[in-house]
């Protein structure tokens, strides 16, 4: 499963060949989604449904499936994405909801990517942590 923190800029040491610095490794980070709009957006900090449903709209409904070199598409990253809402998440399945199957290079598809999080809350009024619970709250967001 790739690094939450590829979502941000992060500091890190030299190794010890002195193969990678912080300088290197943010400027992967920077371009790591070059040419890919929708998994830019949908990596922001500030991430908001109008946001997403913009992209898609501006950028093309072919935007939402589009895969990067991990094989992800941009749902994979939004569900990934600390700071994304169950609004974000809303709108991109209502407008592409193929996208929910997607698998990335490891096999997994954007819904396991929110089951492998312990902080997500955003499912509002509900309690329940349960994979059944989850599920249902996931595919309730679909057409």
């Amino acid at each position: 499963m790739p690094c939450v923190r590829l979502l941000t800029t992060v500091k890190y040491k030299r190794s010890n060949d002195g193969e990678y610095n912080n300088d290197e490794v943010n400027q992967w980070l920077m371009e790591r989604h070059a040419g890919l709009h929708l998994h830019k957006i949908c990596s922001s900090t500030a991430i908001t449904h109008q946001m997403i449903t913009h992209g898609i709209v501006t950028h093309g409904m072919e935007c939402a499936t589009e895969i990067d070199e991990y094989q992800m598409t941009a749902l994979h990253i939004l569900c990934a994405n600390p700071h994304v809402t169950g609004d974000c998440i809303r709108a991109y399945l209502q407008l592409a909801p193929e996208a929910a199957d997607q698998q990335d290079s490891e096999g997994m598809t954007p819904f396991q990517y929110l089951l492998c999080r312990s902080d997500v809350t955003f499912i509002e009024g509900d309690e329940d942590r349960s994979f059944s619970s989850l599920m249902a709250w996931w595919y309730g967001c679909m057409p």
